[in-house]
């Protein structure tokens, strides 16, 4: 995550103080780290084994695997002994049917129902594609999405030149929720302005 998510991250966090949390995508712990400081129990998902976060995150319990198996036997487990998500960040697989089967899963366990989810790389044109084949907006258990929680980033580096990463969507449910979900339409949607904008920059556009 750049220093914008994170900081986005650790505000949320600190405001919304959870006590069950999950998190898919682990990789070096980043994002786990905090997660772990603000919630009293946390399940993390990722394809690697976690090594020495074990022990430095006790409170944590670690799923190794794919998370398109694991995450719903956990989600149904917790639902059978009255456990609820507060909070999910998903980072995990970032192909389309990846991203779309990680939130399919949250939205469809009903251990999910007043869960505040953030989606990292929401700007990058697999998650989003993944995370608008489920029609947010209209779902019955989404109240809020807000695409642009903080925005991606066109990368002007080398190694990634014209890549679109980065950027955190955010989706609150709420069980029960009257009708269409919040969503802030009076902007361009950034994942398509960084698009448009690195056609230009491809085309050779001015500016």
């Amino acid at each position: 995550m750049r220093f914008g998510e994170r900081m986005a991250l650790e505000g949320l966090l600190s405001f919304l103080r959870p006590r069950l949390a999950v998190e898919i995508g682990t990789a070096q712990g980043g994002s786990l780290r905090r997660i772990a400081a603000h919630a009293e129990a946390v399940h993390a998902f990722d394809i690697v084994d976690p090594g020495g976060l074990r022990d430095e995150l006790p409170e944590v319990e670690f799923h190794v695997g794919d998370s398109g198996e694991k995450l719903p036997a956990v989600l149904a487990q917790l639902h059978a002994e009255g456990d609820h998500v507060d909070f999910a960040l998903v980072d995990g697989d970032h192909t389309a049917d990846g991203v779309r089967r990680d939130a399919q899963a949250l939205l469809d366990s009903p251990a999910c129902r007043s869960t505040v989810i953030v989606f990292h790389d929401a700007a990058n044109e697999e998650v989003r594609a993944g995370l608008e084949a489920l029609d947010l907006p209209e779902h019955p258990k989404v109240a809020v999405v807000l695409w642009d929680l903080v925005p991606g980033y066109l990368v002007s580096a080398d190694a990634r030149h014209l890549e679109i990463w980065n950027g955190l969507a955010l989706v609150t449910l709420y069980e029960g929720w009257p009708g269409r979900a919040v969503v802030e339409e009076e902007f361009y949607d950034s994942a398509w302005a960084l698009q448009a904008a690195r056609e230009a920059i491809r085309s050779g556009a001015p500016g």
